[in-house]
């Protein structure tokens, strides 16, 4: 498999990246996953995909946003998921 590949934004990785970088899963109700970032007040939330792998491009977009103002976010990491991969750790 490819680092490409290993790095490709799915569920699951984006909810592994999302509890690395200091969110928590707070709330599950329905097919929306709901995560709190402690150190900003920051929550964001994730529609479950139907396929169960697949993101829905509002939600990425929605975590793009609030990681890139609220400075959760390198500048890097957050051009690394512009691209479609999950940030490799520092």
């Amino acid at each position: 498999m490819s680092n490409e590949n290993q790095n490709k934004i799915t569920f699951a990785r984006l909810k592994r990246y999302l509890k690395r970088i200091g969110f928590d899963q707070s709330v599950t109700m329905e097919q929306t996953v709901a995560f709190h970032h402690e150190g900003s007040g920051v929550i964001v939330t994730l529609t479950v995909p139907e396929d169960g792998v697949s993101i829905r491009s509002a939600d990425l977009l929605s975590i793009l946003v609030r990681l890139e103002i609220h400075g959760i976010e390198s500048k890097d990491g957050i051009r690394q998921l512009q691209q479609g991969q999950i940030p490799v750790a520092a």
